[in-house]
């Protein structure tokens, strides 16, 4: 999972790059960006959706090689793709078995996150239901999404559909990609401001999605897990007060697992430890603690008393 977390990073970072480049252009006159901007807004549009394709297929492999020794055990790995729809590139490192009569191949990334169409939200839904998560629904029905569309009025000004207004927006840069990879002469070019709301809107799809791919994969796994204690109280959204329950040890680089109504919502790390009004650096059995948390997410970290917090052995 903590390489689901570096892919995000590795996809805002640069973002971030092109973000500053993309200011760049709008605030220096000797940047020359009208002059050149038949090269320079193609080049941009490109690198976003580049970094967006490429992240989304990493996402879903990361996930893939996490699962894939219970794909191969349960045979039901075959039969989430369709051999007539990988282009024959794919296959140029196959190997012939003369002696069994048989072809085989690697399953690489390249042939496991294969997709044959621009990364919409149509194409996505077919890739994650490979490992079998509904992305669509989770992203479609994300308010944080559903809001950042409204606030970003610039980039959606024309307004999408009411419902599914994720999917939509996601649609609408893509249409802007094409149109820059396949024509040479464009007549409407969009504001960097546009340019600037677009990439920022990349960054919180990214943000979104591994969040939401890292709680997909906690749910495969947390069959057995352990409450750490009995919550007494929460001060902020930052620090847990917590009876310890027995035989439960911790440290700082334990992770804990955030519950609420049963549904896994966040993972959080301690930063500091406190009992008898002491910091100390491990958790033990039957302490009394404060312990101030944060998520790993690219999130405000948000604690509650009626949440629980479990540790889960198996990740």
């Amino acid at each position: 999972m903590q390489e689901m977390l570096e892919l995000n990073v590795d996809f805002q970072k640069n973002l971030s790059t092109l973000e500053d480049y993309i200011s760049f252009n709008k605030d220096n006159k000797e940047a020359n960006y009208r002059e050149y901007r038949d090269i320079v807004y193609g080049a941009i549009i490109n690198r976003g959706y580049t970094l967006w394709e490429t992240y989304v297929k990493d996402l879903f492999f990361s996930f893939f090689t996490l699962k894939k020794q219970e794909y191969y055990d349960n045979n039901t790995l075959i039969e989430k793709y369709k051999l007539y729809e990988l282009p024959g590139f794919l296959f140029e490192a196959a190997q012939f078995d003369l002696a069994n009569e048989s072809i085989t191949f690697k399953l690489n990334k390249d042939i496991v996150s294969f997709t044959s169409k621009n990364m919409d939200m149509k194409e996505m839904s077919k890739l994650f239901k490979r490992i079998e998560i509904d992305i669509q629904n989770k992203i479609d029905n994300n308010d944080e999404l559903k809001n950042a569309i409204t606030s970003f009025e610039l980039a959606f000004e024309n307004g999408l559909l009411e419902q599914k207004k994720p999917t939509q927006a996601i649609k609408r840069i893509i249409q802007e990609r094409n149109l820059v990879s396949h024509y040479a002469h464009i007549d409407n070019f969009q504001s960097i401001d546009i340019l600037l709301e677009w990439i920022r809107y990349y960054k919180l799809l990214g943000k979104v999605l591994c969040k939401t791919i890292c709680l997909e994969y906690i749910k495969t796994v947390d069959s057995v897990k352990k409450i750490i204690g009995e919550c007494k109280n929460a001060l902020g959204n930052e620090i847990l007060l917590v009876d310890i329950n027995s035989e439960i040890n911790f440290d700082k680089s334990t992770l804990l697992y955030v519950y609420s109504d049963n549904k896994i919502i966040d993972v959080v790390i301690p930063v500091s430890f406190m009992v008898n009004d002491n910091e100390v650096s491990v958790i033990n059995s039957n302490d009394k603690a404060g312990i101030r948390l944060k998520t790993i997410f690219e999130y405000n970290t948000r604690i509650k008393k009626e949440y629980k917090y479990y540790l889960i052995d198996a990740i």
